[in-house]
């Protein structure tokens, strides 16, 4: 355990006082989730042939003991409870693995001191644990080094340092080929190129580039790339340690189809707009709709209007448009623009159509309305208090109402929760885990609904409208970070409902799911290239944020209305 500037610290089991910051470290078998509450499953049950009969648990009256801090089953109660820009963790292991043992010293012990050693001072610990995680894997393929807390600070530095690219890791070289992991379900396609840059600090460029690499297959949470033919190889050492990212996207034959005119209704003649259109088709993310095809609403994805002062963009639900840009944007700057507000469109359509059953991985998420007290600041100062008997799958709350997820897991074995937050805006986040706090993600075999504690206390929030939140189950850990997006440049004044627009229309048509995904982007389940059975699921719930009530003049109080006993 080291300690930032402590003024006193106590004995092991002792709370800790008067800390800025702080981090521990473990080798430890099962030591993954350390600091998590008795809800996530860690570590191996109670067994009866080496521990004896399992403690008594203590009734509801009965004084604080340490007993107290077991359950029935013998699991562990987490003491840790810091805010995650207080703290780093850095466990040896996932929640279910072992920690193993190499020449008489940890495999992970081994690693993190080499990687302190070679590092430079200013380094993340993120970086850290990439650095740690290369290493652990040559000696163990089944040991996964975890972190939670404030991944982006400093390496020992009392202040929290700069947000990092995002990259991929290397899973696994064989010859010429590299495996990552990321599949299908991150929206990963074959023919993508992906860069291959040395390990370090330094950001991507063209002078830390390894190699470049295709996707040539895909599963559904990990893909093979091979290496392109382009000079020497390069060690397979340096390929193991990469930092990957994605430069080309392949859209798998499944492009938005966008329409574009212009104010007037006639075709688009703006030669500017008409050349980065054309090369967006050439690329295959967008194929364009002709004007007669276009009768009806579901017939495009995305149409562009191309106005004096401005471009905007607008979904077939919706009579006003999601994306503005200044008709004073040009060249690669419009060309880039377009791009990533297409690419987004893209990416949260597949994502919205996401759809998968599994017998080995079945989940069911519920949302469940809330109350608790709040502080000034808007910090809850209390568990909170349920307000249904169950949750449901659609909830409708005001701005600033809060809610939970409850989950229940009827599956075999535990399995592992990631639960996507699809904005009407267009934003792609992740709810469940938090980034600091991975091992949460794995949940226990029990068939109960339970509710996510905290710190997974959630509010309602603008843009008012139908929020969808998608819920993946695995089999195996997977990070879905590389998903999360921005939202897309609204108007002030936009207060279109996007995913009750989808909804409702689904419900007033007798094929509701057929026009549903028609009007999602034409991505029907059936021409989605189908994958492993039985490795993953989906469960969505649905979640609409609606205006506050407008404020009644003050004045005489309107008498309540009469009531009648019978």
């Amino acid at each position: 355990m080291w300690v930032e500037r402590s003024e006193q610290v106590l004995c092991t089991g002792e709370p800790l006082f008067f800390l800025r910051f702080i981090v521990l470290s473990f080798d430890s078998c099962f030591s993954g989730t350390m600091t998590r509450g008795d809800f996530i499953e860690r570590g191996r049950g109670w067994d009866v042939d080496l521990e004896g009969p399992p403690p008594t648990p203590p009734s509801p009256n009965s004084p604080p003991s340490d007993a107290s801090s077991r359950s029935a089953e013998g699991k562990a109660a987490a003491t840790l409870d810091l805010d995650p820009a207080d703290y780093v963790l850095l466990t040896a292991a996932r929640s279910d693995q072992t920690a193993k043992e190499d020449g008489g010293m940890g495999v992970y012990s081994r690693a993190l001191v080499a990687a302190l050693t070679r590092l430079p001072r200013d380094v993340s610990y993120r970086a850290l644990l990439h650095e740690i995680a290369v290493e652990v894997r040559k000696a163990a393929s089944n040991q996964s080094p975890e972190l939670e807390g404030d991944a982006d600070r400093v390496l020992f530095g009392a202040m929290p340092g700069k947000k990092a690219p995002s990259f991929l890791t290397v899973s696994r070289v064989q010859g010429e080929r590299v495996e990552l992991p990321v599949g299908s379900l991150h929206l990963v396609t074959e023919g993508s190129v992906y860069s291959l840059h040395r390990s370090g600090m330094e950001p991507p460029s063209p002078a830390t580039l390894l190699a470049e690499a295709e996707v040539a297959d895909v599963q559904p949470t990990t893909s093979w790339l091979r290496l392109r033919s382009a000079g020497k190889k390069p060690p397979e050492a340096e390929l193991a340690a990469a930092r990957v990212v994605e430069k080309e996207h392949v859209y798998a034959g499944q492009p938005l189809r966008v329409l574009w005119e212009e104010a007037s209704g006639k075709p688009c003649a703006a030669p500017a707009l008409r050349a980065v259109l054309k090369g967006l088709g050439e690329a295959k993310l967008i194929v364009p709709i002709a004007q007669g095809a276009a009768a009806g609403t579901a017939s495009y994805d995305v149409k562009i209007v191309a106005k004096a002062t401005q471009i905007e963009l607008y979904r077939p639900e919706s009579g006003k448009p999601f994306v503005e840009i200044s008709a004073h944007v040009k060249g690669d700057t419009l060309t880039q623009t377009l791009t990533d507000r297409l690419r987004a469109e893209w990416r949260w359509r597949r994502l919205f159509a996401l759809h998968g059953q599994s017998d080995f991985a079945k989940v069911a998420v519920r949302l469940m309305p809330v109350h608790a007290k709040r502080s000034a600041a808007g910090l809850i100062q209390e568990t909170p208090t349920p307000q249904l008997a169950r949750g449901v799958t659609s909830l409708r709350l005001r701005e600033r109402e809060l809610y939970q997820v409850e989950v229940t897991n009827e599956s075999p074995g535990p399995v592992y929760l990631t639960l996507l937050e699809l904005g009407p805006d267009g934003r792609i986040g992740i709810l469940f885990p938090r980034a600091d706090r991975p091992g949460d993600a794995r949940i226990a075999a029990d068939a109960k609904p339970r509710l996510i504690g905290l710190p997974y206390v959630f509010e309602s929030e603008a843009p008012l409208g139908g929020w969808t939140l998608k819920a993946i189950a695995t089999l195996d850990p997977t990070d879905f970070s590389s998903l999360v997006q921005d939202a897309s440049t609204l108007r002030a004044d936009e207060l279109a409902s996007r995913g009750d627009s989808l909804r409702q229309r689904a419900n007033q048509h007798p094929l509701g799911d057929l026009l549903l995904e028609a009007l999602s982007g034409g991505l029907l389940r059936s021409q989605v290239v189908p994958v492993a059975i039985g490795t993953w699921s989906t469960d969505t719930a649905l979640l609409d944020v609606v205006a506050e009530p407008a404020a009644k003049p003050a004045g005489k109080p309107t008498p309540a209305p009469a009531t009648s006993s019978k």
